[in-house]
């Protein structure tokens, strides 16, 4: 019986349909797998048989010639960390900033469980430090040596004219870790101990230094600047005369005594042999509570301090240290308060003529 045309276009139809499916069926198991940067994952979204280097040119002409590459970089890795995106470009990460790198760098490995934490990594900010791809410094810093630090920690404070020489020859990490430490400060040791092990404090020129005391017992920070200083010997800033030329008798008993760090007299009573009580109090009748009660080193440091009048804190910090409702920040500040002599502009540190120490009467 002849086949009608109806007939002959099911058939081929048919032909096509089977044929397709074929065809289908032997792509799917015959292509290749690959899932971290290769072509049959960007095939399926329409990328071709192209890798993420083929496309990122401009990014692999900046970072694959560096002398250091991140690992997944380096192996062409990239879905190690990113998602795929697709033909319109955008960045696109399998986690959100630090817990990407702790999937493989493990929290307890860089110091994370430590009592001190760097401030840029407890922030989740790893990339703070590290360039995620590639750097020409070492551990993928983003800068080479104490140049990373400087990127937070102002410059200024570590190139006054006194530079701790270790700072200059071994920089930064000479005395601090960069993740975590057990010691404040990330201190790679106790301070003393770090001290110590550069500076012999049996030898004649440190005993000389230090009038004789053993000083070695106690804070070296108290009185020098670890990095940098404007004074000899990394003193800091505002220096007590005493301490300034090592006549540490004037206030302690002699060095060899059996306790030379206790103070000959306490509180005002040591003070004001040398610092007259009349001239500092004035003709005021509103005495500061500390002043009136003869507690000094509740806002100066007997020894040495980085703020002016060996305070024991800069500015209004020291203030707000016992006048802690004046520290909130308002919606309109008063203009004295942000100058330099900030509560100082106002009131009197020791003594006034007028009620809560102010300098004039109110109007």
């Amino acid at each position: 019986m002849p086949r009608t045309g109806r007939s002959i276009g099911a058939l081929a139809w048919t032909a096509l349909l089977v044929l397709g499916a074929s065809l289908a069926i032997a792509y799917g198991q015959g292509a290749p797998k690959r899932t971290l940067g290769g072509a049959a994952q960007g095939a399926k979204q329409g990328l071709g048989a192209r890798d993420c280097l083929g496309c990122h040119k401009a990014f692999a002409d900046k970072y694959m010639g560096m002398k250091n590459v991140h690992a997944g970089v380096r192996d062409n890795q990239c879905e190690n960390c990113h998602l795929r995106h697709g033909l319109v470009a955008k960045l696109v990460l399998k986690k959100d900033g630090n817990e990407l790198c702790y999937t493989c760098h493990s929290r307890e490995t860089i110091g994370l469980s430590k009592a001190h934490v760097h401030t840029a990594v407890e922030r989740g900010a790893c990339i703070t430090c590290h360039n995620p791809h590639a750097s020409q410094a070492d551990h993928l810093l983003a800068a080479e040596a104490t140049e990373v630090c400087y990127q937070c920690h102002a410059r200024a404070d570590f190139e006054q004219p006194s530079v701790h020489a270790v700072l200059q020859s071994d920089g930064c990490q000479a005395c601090h870790v960069s993740h975590g430490s057990d010691q404040p400060n990330l201190l790679v040791k106790e301070e003393k101990a770090l001290c110590l092990g550069c500076h012999e404090a049996g030898g004649p020129e440190f005993s000389k230094a230090h009038g004789g005391y053993p000083v070695s017992q106690a804070s070296c920070s108290a009185c020098h600047n670890p990095h940098s200083s404007a004074q000899p010997a990394l003193l800091k800033a505002s220096v007590h005369a005493p301490v300034a030329g090592s006549q540490c008798e004037t206030c302690h008993p002699a060095p060899a005594s059996g306790k030379p760090f206790e103070a000959v007299a306490k509180g005002a009573a040591l003070c004001t042999t040398c610092h007259d009580a009349a001239a500092m109090k004035g003709t005021g009748k509103v005495q500061h509570v500390p002043f009136k009660d003869g507690e000094c080193l509740l806002c100066h440091d007997p020894h040495a301090s980085a703020n002016p009048a060996l305070l024991t804190a800069k500015g209004n910090l020291l203030c707000v240290s016992c006048h802690a409702g004046q520290g909130a920040k308002p919606s309109f500040g008063h203009a004295p308060m942000a100058s330099a002599r900030g509560c100082l502009s106002c009131h009197s540190a020791h003594s006034a003529d007028h009620g809560a120490l102010l300098t004039s009467a109110t109007g």
